[in-house]
């Protein structure tokens, strides 16, 4: 990894990155989200903005994003659904209202901040895209544009595929990964099989992981990790989405090896306004480069140790380099 987008922070916590940062100590380059919670008022914002303002946006660390937690997770139940779990008579709750949702979002974006919220259920997902459509109606567009997210969307109801593209909202998913060799992945994966997929029933089970379909429809996805809840296996991650089988009652969801890795990287470098300095091998771009032991775009990898890191270069340096 050199590059990651810290969800959930806190000015605090920020100014030991921006230490680190200082000293020579911080070897990731860091975008940093700060949390706003249900009843953030504008005292709340204008100590944010000081944050912001007063540190720079710089190639190593950056801020002027906000993140907020629409829901839980389907595990617990504590994920916002349309209709009741398929194990409870309950469909979650949303943490904010629909007006003190609105007000936040409405309150930062006027502030020039970009917003990503989690939202695993399709209730949360749908509040979280109905929040963004009503922001568009009302605030002028800010200067550096809008690059909104929705984190996760576990499970969605297809009426709400098309709206990422109607709406510029960028779709930022967690698949599984650990899907290799290729062959492997024609199981049914097994968290479909346990407690998320028994919560969810069948029907809202094979609606997980459509981001095929969110591209498809004119939306811009991009793909993470989730670390520390899953690992850090970037390669692993790209491989179960370019071969996951259709989820039982699903669609093809898979993409082709370069979407993916696009996805992957491109992808989340415009998410954080940086494609104009990372995310693409090319003059004039940062130099971060991983290099795999093998050239998985003309061979078609086998075993694990074919997409095994062989080296990392940081900023123009070699940074690692794999035991011989």
């Amino acid at each position: 990894m050199t590059s990651i987008t810290d969800a959930a922070g806190n000015p605090e916590e920020f100014e030991a990155y921006n230490e680190a940062t200082r000293t020579g100590d911080l070897s990731v380059r860091v975008n940093y989200s700060l949390l706003a919670t249900p009843g953030f008022t504008a005292k709340d914002a204008d100590r944010f903005d000081q944050v912001w303002h007063s540190h720079p946006d710089n190639p190593m660390l950056k801020t002027g994003v906000i993140k907020m937690f629409m829901d839980g997770v389907i595990e617990t139940n504590t994920a916002y659904m349309l209709a009741n779990y398929a194990n409870t008579p309950s469909r979650g709750k949303p943490n904010y209202s629909v007006d003190d949702f609105s007000r936040i979002i409405q309150m930062m974006d006027r502030r020039g901040w970009q917003i990503m919220v989690h939202a695993l259920g399709d209730g949360a997902v749908r509040m979280t895209l109905d929040g963004f459509e009503r922001l568009a109606q009302v605030n002028p567009m800010p200067v550096r544009g809008r690059r909104n997210r929705v984190e996760h969307i576990e499970t969605i109801d297809l009426a709400d595929v098309p709206r990422f593209g109607k709406l510029g909202v960028i779709a930022s998913m967690h698949p599984g990964g650990g899907f290799f060799p290729p062959s492997r992945a024609a199981s049914t994966p097994a968290y479909v099989l346990g407690v998320w997929g028994r919560n969810l029933g069948p029907e809202r089970a094979a609606r997980g992981g459509m981001w095929k379909s969110i591209s498809a429809a004119g939306g811009r996805v991009i793909f993470g990790s989730d670390w520390p809840v899953a690992s850090l296996d970037a390669m692993g991650r790209i491989y179960s989405i370019t071969h996951r089988l259709p989820l039982p009652g699903g669609t093809d969801q898979r993409l082709a090896l370069t979407a993916a890795i696009d996805d992957y990287t491109r992808g989340c470098a415009y998410a954080t306004f940086d494609e104009k300095q990372k995310g693409t091998l090319a003059p004039g771009m940062l130099a971060d480069v991983v290099v795999l032991a093998t050239d998985v775009f003309s061979h078609e990898p086998t075993t694990r140790a074919d997409i095994a890191v062989k080296a990392t270069i940081f900023n123009g340096k070699v940074v690692y380099r794999a035991p011989r």
